[in-house]
């Protein structure tokens, strides 16, 4: 049996060898485990909720309700009674909204993530509570006490953690509330993160087939899958327009393309991450395998020296197959050396990207190095050495007695054949780390493009912004609403250096959903039967468009009056005109008319674009009322009750702008609270945050590749003109200048690495069109990128053969004739 101590002292005596190896290894097992370990606590590893693959997202797509979006949309209360009570693929149905609550508290109200559900939504889940109980059938109907749910951290934060906050009340949104229960701690639905749940309270009796704007939740019954349950909510829609026959009937749901959209929760929760995170997996695998051909290639310069003690020992009594345990558990050590620092590298890397908290990558608390983390380490550094020492001990094993006796020759066969297998190794170096770099330079591209992308407004740093809630308990009527956003606004504009000030139903990029319906043009009437086109609905107040910088293309913009008259006025932006005039001005005094109206709306003025969802996503035909309408949706006043608050200021405002905000809230009714105070400029980040993430870590990885193929081929070269010494001592001897003896060590390294590029080309038109979807108007195959990828890579390479074909140029000939 080895000693692991006399492994040890092998290794000790070649410490670069063993100190390379080691760290080329731990960094490339390292930087896998790090991703796989994010793979496994986002996309692999099951939600917290027992049986949670019985869980499902149950929502609709209507690409002509919702043409944004890719036309999802939520339930209805028609939908929900229906697929509740008819159900066959269901163990039950349940709704939930997020949602913004203001507690009142001893000092001023404090705004907290909340979440309206039916009561279905906590048993789906399994919760159970930590004290108390949860909601019950009885506690969702409209005509019930008011009880609420509260979260573990909400039950310390305001309560002590006390028994006593069970049945005592609390003032959500002015109203008093009754606590019924706490939530066992870390209970999260999807990232929400709620502090308080309230039931919905929905009154059955006045539900109706429109607002599809409720998420829905599912359990799967035991013997259903998404087909199944799919195929039953179709069977079901018919049912809930003939239940409900209020609102859109059968025919304008078919027109509309309404049809179920079932998923598994986890995939409501992941979205697209999963496919961005295997991207990087198979690109830091790519890093692996080129760090291994690197270490390979140090295996077999090591071996090729080692060839006479082998000879030695084998003369001496000593088996091929001893050799080979020997050679086999020195690097079965290394490798398991290199596992555990590349482990340690994994979990540095696991807390720094914790430290960053992005936002855009969900399930960040679930990540860590867990036990199938360690074992897919240990199973990557087994793989790993056997790529790395495969070659050299085969190599070991056919050795032959009598040359290795007599090596010392620098040209005997066994060296000759290392050189092609090392010359192939690079080859495949750089042909991989070509593959990445064009990979990482598609990305780059397509960040190139989406940086330049005009969002629709200006100078986004310039522009504070805040969420305020106006619950109808604190400030009941319509009017009341809008005279207080009046009150506050005037109140913030007359800040120092606050140039504009206005309000908005939700702001561009924020990503909470947006509000459509049906919309008609009365000089383009739609056809009997048919159903009018679904468009974007946002509300704003005079001064929002200032504040924003966004361009008034014709006519003119919202006054107070238009907002206190609840005047029949509408602006459109350019993107709406297009669908209708050729020319904007042509929308001016044109009248629309919303899904249900009989009254129309003037076309006041057309202003410009938006990107409202994201960057690179293109603007949609919006339509913006004024803060409060007439006449709106069944009600004689209608306002929203959250809005957005964007304020432009000059540079230097100062750091007390936030501060100053909140109290003209303040001023205006003490019993507010705000919440996410932010720039618009962290909005327009975080729209390109998924593809700035995905660049910075393919990025690296295309570093580290080419930083790997240029030690390769530097590696390569550089043991070339070792070993052929005495040939270029000869040729100089023969009258051969510098200059041919460089040019001959140069044509090697650049044959190889046209081999390597020719190669890559090949790898990248196949891989790059698993990240299509990741590219912003960049195709896979972009010329430009290629040629700027590949001069790169040949520049970098020609670097790394030029040293040794320097050192070459340079050597003494009859120096270089006496080496042996």
């Amino acid at each position: 049996m080895i000693r692991i101590q006399y492994l040890l002292r092998r290794l000790k005596n070649a410490p670069l060898f063993s100190a390379v190896s080691l760290l080329t290894l731990a960094l490339g097992i390292g930087a896998v485990t790090a991703v796989f370990s994010m793979i496994e606590g986002i996309v692999l590893k099951p939600l917290p909720y027992p049986e949670s693959g019985k869980l499902v997202s149950l929502l609709h797509v209507a690409p002509k309700l919702a043409p944004s979006g890719e036309g999802v949309i939520g339930v209805s209360q028609a939908c929900f009674f229906t697929y509740r009570e008819e159900g066959q693929a269901f163990e039950d149905v349940a709704l939930y909204s997020p949602t913004s609550l203001i507690v009142e508290g001893r000092e001023r109200p404090e705004r907290v993530r909340g979440l309206r559900v039916t009561d279905a939504v906590l048993p789906l889940l399994r919760t159970r509570p930590l004290a108390g109980r949860l909601f019950r059938p009885e506690d969702d109907r409209p005509e019930s006490p008011r009880v609420a749910v509260i979260s573990h951290g909400l039950w310390q934060r305001r309560f002590g953690a006390q028994e006593s906050a069970l049945g005592s009340q609390m003032r959500i949104d002015g109203i008093p509330w009754t606590v019924i229960g706490v939530l066992p701690p870390g209970f999260d639905l999807l990232g929400l993160q709620p502090e308080v749940l309230v039931p919905y309270r929905f009154d059955r009796n006045s539900a109706r087939m429109s607002n599809f704007s409720h998420r829905g939740l599912a359990r799967l019954k035991p013997q259903a899958d998404l087909e199944t349950a799919a195929a039953d909510v179709e069977r079901m829609i018919p049912l809930a327009t003939e239940k409900f026959p209020r609102g859109l009937n059968l025919n304008m749901l078919r027109d509309a393309g309404f049809a179920p959209y079932i998923r598994p929760l986890k995939d409501e929760l992941i979205g697209d991450a999963g496919q961005a995170l295997w991207l990087l997996l198979g690109a830091v695998g790519i890093v692996l395998i080129i760090a291994c051909t690197n270490v390979a290639n140090l295996f077999l310069v090591r071996s090729e020296g080692r060839k006479r003690e082998f000879g030695v020992r084998r003369a001496l009594g000593a088996s091929r197959l001893q050799i080979g345990k020997e050679i086999a558990a020195e690097n079965l050590l290394l490798a398991a050396a290199g596992g555990g620092l590349g482990l340690l590298l994994a979990q540095g890397a696991i807390e720094l990207l914790k430290g960053f908290e992005p936002s855009h990558l969900p399930r960040l608390a679930d990540i860590s190095i867990s036990v199938s983390v360690v074992l897919f380490a240990l199973s990557v550094s087994l793989l790993s050495m056997a790529l790395c020492s495969l070659l050299p001990l085969l190599g070991t094993l056919k050795l032959d007695l009598v040359k290795a006796l007599k090596s010392g020759s620098r040209g005997s066969s066994q060296g000759r054949h290392h050189h092609r297998v090392r010359n192939l190794l690079v080859v495949g170096q750089l042909a991989l780390a070509l593959t990445l770099l064009i990979g990482s330079g598609l990305l780059a591209r397509s960040f190139y493009n989406l940086s330049r992308v005009e969002p629709g407004f200006q100078r986004p740093q310039e522009v504070a912004t805040m969420k305020l809630y106006l619950p109808e308990a604190v400030v009941p009527e319509a009017e009341q609403v809008a005279w207080t956003h009046r009150q506050i606004l005037e109140s913030i504009r007359s800040l120092p250096g606050v140039t504009a000030a206005g309000v908005v139903s939700n702001l561009p990029m924020a990503q909470e959903g947006s509000y459509d319906d049906l919309l008609e043009v009365e000089e383009f009437p739609v056809p009997s039967g048919e159903m009018p086109p679904g468009r974007r609905f946002k509300w704003i107040s005079p001064g929002y468009l200032e504040a924003m910088e966004i361009p008034l293309i014709s006519g003119r913009v919202f006054d107070w009056n238009d907002v206190h008259n609840a005047n029949s006025v509408v602006l459109v932006n350019r993107a709406f005109t297009r669908l209708y005039w050729p020319d904007p001005s042509m929308a001016v005094g044109k009248r629309i008319r919303e899904s249900g109206d009989r009254n129309s709306r003037e076309i006041v003025g057309v202003i410009g674009d938006v990107r409202d969802d994201s960057l690179a996503a293109q603007p949609e035909p919006t339509v913006y009322w004024p803060l409060m309408v007439a006449g709106m949706w069944g009600q004689e006043r209608f306002v929203l009750r959250t809005h957005d608050y964007a304020v432009r200021a000059r540079a230097g405002a100062g750091a007390s702008l936030n501060q100053q905000m909140r109290e003209a809230v303040w001023s205006a009714n003490g019993s507010l609270a705000v919440a996410n105070m932010r720039t618009l400029d962290t909005l327009v980040a975080r729209s390109r945050a998924h593809l700035t993430f995905t660049l910075a870590l393919i990025a690296v990885a295309a570093g580290g590749a080419l930083l790997l193929a240029m030690v390769g081929i530097y590696g390569v070269i550089s043991h070339s003109v070792s070993q052929r010494t005495q040939e270029i001592g000869i040729r100089a001897a023969l009258g051969a200048d510098r200059r041919d003896i460089g040019l001959l060590i140069l044509r090697h390294g650049l044959m190889l690495t046209g081999a390597g590029v020719i190669l890559g080309v090949g790898c990248s038109v196949l891989l790059t069109r698993w990240m299509t979807h990741l590219l912003y108007q960049t195709g896979g195959l972009d010329p430009l990128t290629y040629s700027l990828v590949i001069a790169l890579l040949s520049a970098v390479a020609l670097a790394a053969s030029g040293l040794p074909a320097r050192r070459a140029a340079r050597l003494d000939p009859v120096e270089a004739m006496r080496q042996e």
